[in-house]
């Protein structure tokens, strides 16, 4: 029994600490998940500003468009650039936002941009604005080339044509990234979870199989103990009778015996 006490003391040092790691490893994977879902939280905050962001700079274009065709339409005395060249501002300055990041009326965005072709394609839209921009000065100041209907004009509503399909383009690149960042967070919450399922599971086929081998050998050390004990009053029964036997043959060897002679 000794030995076998012996033999059971190292299984019982070596699963000590497995509870200790399931729970480490609990926490762990409870702190990975929690960043991670606020990593993606952050992520999606961005995605929407960036819209946001991309809705508000095709607004501030088309309304510098209009603005430009009532000055056109108003005739030379009224005139003012001042509003189509601040409509374009703002829609490049929110271009350099999208592009490095940056402050807008709906928040901050605070992820800039490292896709190769978003920023390829963001660089054309702000080349595009600012040519806009440029040409839109030129027609106010030379209005008689310029007017509603002329060649400038045409040129112009071909480049703002092209600012809406790069506009298109962009946002629909904005999407399907920010759509496979949705795949790729899916995918790292359900390696995750079954990773974590089978740790689980595997402590807890471990911990069965150590506990159901314990109560084997209780129910083993305790069948001993009573094979023990009924053995020991089997051997102090059988004690018992072989000392009453002993204590019959001595009294019968007296009787028998003659008495011995007197003096």
């Amino acid at each position: 029994m000794k030995a076998r006490n012996n033999l059971a003391r190292p299984f019982s040092r070596l699963w000590r600490p497995v509870p200790i790691l399931i729970f480490f490893l609990g926490v762990l994977s409870a702190i990975v998940i929690l960043l991670t879902a606020l990593f993606n939280d952050e992520r999606q905050r961005s995605h929407f500003l960036m819209n946001d962001a991309i809705l508000e700079l095709r607004l501030h274009a088309t309304m510098a468009h209009l603005w430009l065709e009532e000055a056109l339409e108003a005739g030379p005395d009224h005139i003012d650039i001042h509003d189509v060249i601040d409509n374009y501002d703002k829609s490049i300055g929110l271009s350099e936002v999208i592009l490095n990041g940056g402050e807008t009326h709906h928040g901050p965005i605070v992820l800039s941009l490292t896709d190769p072709r978003m920023r390829s394609e963001l660089d054309r839209i702000r080349t595009i604005l600012n040519n806009l921009k440029i040409f839109a000065v030129d027609r106010l100041r030379n209005r008689e080339t310029g007017g509603i209907g002329s060649d400038d004009d045409k040129r112009y509503n071909v480049m703002f044509r092209d600012l809406d399909k790069r506009a298109d383009s962009f946002e629909l690149i904005v999407d399907k990234m920010h759509m496979s960042k949705i795949r790729q967070w899916r995918i790292f919450f359900w390696v995750m979870l079954f990773g974590w399922t089978f740790v689980v599971l595997f402590a807890s086929v471990a911990l069965w199989n150590r506990e159901d081998r314990r109560e084997r050998a209780e129910r083993a050390l305790e069948m001993a103990r009573e094979e023990f004990d009924i053995r020991v009053r089997e051997r102090t029964a059988e004690l018992s009778r072989a000392n009453e036997l002993l204590q019959q043959e001595l009294a019968e060897h007296r009787r028998l015996s003659p008495p011995p002679p007197g003096p």
